[in-house]
């Protein structure tokens, strides 16, 4: 009998596994976006080296662009689905999309600026998934407990019916 019920206390302490997947779909988009932040920032260095200033503004200007559009296009699909996690992804693209529009104007500091954004887009991915899983951890903790079915009252109140009181336009009964 004590087995069972340790057995049903360690299967109610352990997460669901549908919980386990939804957290980590959710932290492998945004290290997908952490991939792609750096990448941007890598090509934005590489271009740096090697083409001459014109084409290396030109570039820059096209990376911006591109940014601007998808950016642009996150924030309709984030107002359309009405869905917060698409807007903060379209304002990141935003971000990074004026960094890059800024970044002409650094001809010497370019790669320094360019390291402590990385730093930058890097701690700030760190600390949005750490935040994923302390959420995910307190909405998982919330639900296991059942001392809400225990509390729970059936009981109704006089609040709860529906007036039955009618009056007219003049304000008389």
């Amino acid at each position: 009998m004590d087995k069972i019920i340790e057995e049903e206390f360690e299967s109610k302490q352990r997460m669901p596994v549908q919980m386990k997947k939804a957290t980590l779909k959710e932290i492998l988009k945004n290290l997908i976006m952490v991939v792609v932040v750096l990448v941007v920032l890598s090509i934005i260095c590489f271009m740096d080296e090697k083409l001459v200033q014109d084409n290396y503004a030109f570039g820059l200007k096209i990376i911006s662009t591109v940014l601007a559009i998808f950016s642009v296009i996150l924030f309709e699909i984030a107002y359309r689905k009405d869905n917060t996690d698409t807007a903060i992804w379209a304002i990141e693209a935003f971000v990074l999309g004026m960094i890059v529009m800024f970044v002409p104007y650094l001809s010497r500091y370019t790669k320094m600026f360019i390291f402590g954004i990385a730093i930058f887009f890097g701690g700030y991915y760190l600390i949005k998934l750490l935040l994923i899983v302390l959420k995910k951890r307190k909405e998982f903790n919330s639900t296991k407990s059942d001392v809400k079915d225990i509390i729970k009252d059936e009981k109704s109140s006089y609040l709860d019916d529906v007036s039955k009181k009618k009056f007219d336009k003049g304000g008389k009964k």
